[in-house]
């Protein structure tokens, strides 16, 4: 759309389905993953799409561009624990990190080139139990540390506005930090289901959406 969604115009895909993020760092350059790993870019505002690949299957979680080379993919890796892809030349190419007890994670983004966050669950030692955990880096994704969260569920989406990160959860939790996430703290919305997407447009007014509604 380029009149605030009021009209939609079906694109070039090129085959490509299952879509599960996009990420656009500019006005033309923008990425697409789908679910089985495989990778899309366009460089005329989303008219033609191109894909990259392939690559080793990889069911995605998230995908963000901090600029028109480097970028960070998160999902989950059948092959290895290496759930992070990261790539500096448009996807040509992407480099592989590795985390420890992690089942998959859901999202990524950035607040700048060195600091971003990764949401996702793993199995407890039980292994009947999902909770949620975040990963944070502060070196551009070289390494991951992690929070977890007991008896949390699963953590789904990530949205930060400058030094504020909230992240959507099950049984209706939001998870927020005020300071880059040194701390975190739990809050109760007004649902009980797990919350699929959050967005803020500034630090205090944000929307969140599940099967329960907006």
């Amino acid at each position: 759309t380029t009149n605030g969604g009021l009209n939609w115009i079906n694109t070039n895909s090129n085959g490509i389905f299952q879509v599960f993020d996009l990420s656009f760092p500019n006005i033309q350059t923008g990425y697409a993953a789908t679910k089985y790993g495989l990778f899309a870019k366009t460089t005329d505002s989303g008219l033609n799409w191109f894909t990259l690949g392939p690559f080793d299957y990889f069911s995605t979680g998230g995908l963000f561009f901090t600029d028109v080379n480097t970028g960070f993919w998160a999902g989950e890796s059948n092959i290895s624990n290496k759930h992070i892809r990261k790539t500096t030349n448009g996807g040509l190419n992407w480099q592989e990190t590795e985390v420890e007890n992690i089942y998959s994670l859901f999202d990524i983004k950035f607040v700048d080139q060195n600091t971003g966050f990764a949401c996702g669950y793993f199995q407890d030692s039980s292994g009947t139990n999902y909770d949620g955990l975040i990963l944070k880096t502060i070196n551009g994704g070289s390494t991951w540390n992690r929070t977890n969260f007991n008896n949390s569920g699963e953590f789904h989406e990530i949205s930060v506005v400058q030094d504020f990160v909230y992240i959507s959860g099950s049984y209706g939790k939001i998870i927020k930090s005020t300071n880059r996430g040194l701390n975190w703290e739990i809050q109760q919305s007004c649902y009980s289901n797990y919350i699929e997407s959050i967005d803020f447009i500034n630090q205090n007014t944000g929307y969140a959406c599940s099967y329960g509604g907006i």
